[in-house]
């Protein structure tokens, strides 16, 4: 009963209701576990602007010499995002939402680095894209994630989506825009990529705690269960 390939309620490869792929209410496993309705919320805001950060940045450093400390540092940061995100995503058995926790400050580190690396480097037309579809995708998602809530904040996944497709337009053309205006759409994605998570974080500090499993954010459609 408490394990084998018979698929036991503890384990197994059955997916029983604590672990495995069967999808039991510590969720199944799977590479996209960090973007679903269990996990998508705790981790996952920034987590595509980092691989799509990661993946720009090291194409901008390619010619960089091998001690580059750029390159280095998202080689570094981003292994390790890219390991323990896999990790996460393929481990079976127990999985609590606040492992993800673990990754925060890879994505941090990957976001920070690469956006402040394309950012100076705008001027090159692959590196504006690159920030603007990071914006852009951001924004969508984000857009996602505040849709779980139902209806919490009905109105901030519209504006975040708009100020996120409004800003990732602007950075396609910052080249031909003068400095207020090159300010003004920096502002303008900052705000569109960091107002979920900021909102979401509001929500966690203002929502009394209890219990020894504790989740961020508001309750969220389909996720399982956790304290509060």
């Amino acid at each position: 009963p408490f394990g084998g390939r018979g698929g036991a309620p503890f384990g197994g490869r059955g997916g029983g209701p604590f672990g495995g792929r069967g999808g039991g209410p510590f969720g199944g496993s799977g590479i996209d576990r960090m973007f679903s309705e269990t996990a998508g919320g705790q981790i996952s805001w920034l987590l595509p602007a980092a691989l799509i950060l990661l993946v720009a940045g090291l194409v901008v450093t390619r010619k960089a010499s091998r001690t580059d400390v750029q390159r280095a540092a998202l080689v570094a940061w981003g292994g390790s995002l890219l390991v323990t995100g896999v990790v996460f995503s393929l481990m079976s058995g127990i999985f609590h939402e606040y492992y993800t926790v673990a990754l925060a400050p890879y994505i941090a580190a990957v976001v920070a680095i690469g956006a402040v690396l394309l950012w100076r480097n705008r001027t090159q037309r692959a590196a504006s894209i690159a920030l603007a579809a990071t914006v852009a995708v951001t924004a969508v998602w984000s857009y996602v994630l505040l849709g779980r809530a139902g209806d919490w904040l009905p109105w901030l996944k519209w504006a975040v989506v708009a100020a996120g497709l409004l800003a990732a337009v602007g950075l396609l053309v910052t080249t031909v825009l003068p400095r207020r205006g090159v300010r003004a759409v920096a502002v303008l994605a900052l705000a569109a990529v960091l107002a979920g998570p900021v909102a979401w974080t509001v929500s966690t500090v203002r929502t009394p705690h209890t219990g020894a499993i504790v989740t961020a954010g508001p309750a969220v459609q389909g996720a399982g269960f956790g304290g509060r």
